[in-house]
């Protein structure tokens, strides 16, 4: 998730955009997790009586590796995604920082709660320069050692 606070509200665009959205100069990160920049080309409906090919690029940033799974099975037609990269913490890339990787597969894993009949779905990521790391850095979970499912195979 990111945390907005007011002071870093830039007020002269926001007054431009529609009610209840704002532009922001900076936000914050809830926990040190992988995020997700996601480019997601958008058919221009009103310009494909000219140009069936008309389309736009937009760049969203997202917190949670389920929405970026809900874009690719929304269904719409008219957005098609077209790349994903991960910005993931200097503890699961065990670098000096935060390290930019472009996504090439997310895998998840049904793992036991120590509850009866309680199972839990854990994400992985899979990189274009083959590393491999869990969603939730809390996961001890070792990504060779479980029964992995494919649930997304990234095209760049």
């Amino acid at each position: 998730m990111f945390i907005t606070d007011t002071t870093n509200r830039q007020e002269l665009l926001s007054r431009f955009c529609p009610d209840g959205l704002n532009y922001w100069r900076a936000v914050e990160l809830e926990f040190n997790r992988p995020w997700y920049i996601v480019r997601v080309q958008i058919q221009l409906e009103d310009a494909q009586q000219v140009d069936a090919e008309a389309s736009i690029t937009s760049t969203v940033l997202i917190a949670d590796v389920e929405d970026v799974l809900n874009l690719f099975n929304s269904g719409a037609k008219s957005q098609k995604v077209k790349g994903v990269s991960a910005l993931i913490p200097e503890d699961l890339s065990q670098s000096n920082g935060w390290v930019l990787e472009q996504i090439s597969a997310i895998w998840a894993s049904e793992m036991p709660t120590g509850k009866q009949d309680g199972f839990k779905k854990t994400y992985f990521l899979e990189t274009e320069c083959g590393n491999r790391y869990p969603v939730n850095p809390m996961e001890e979970v070792e990504y060779e050692s479980a029964r992995m499912t494919l649930l997304q195979r990234l095209t760049s």
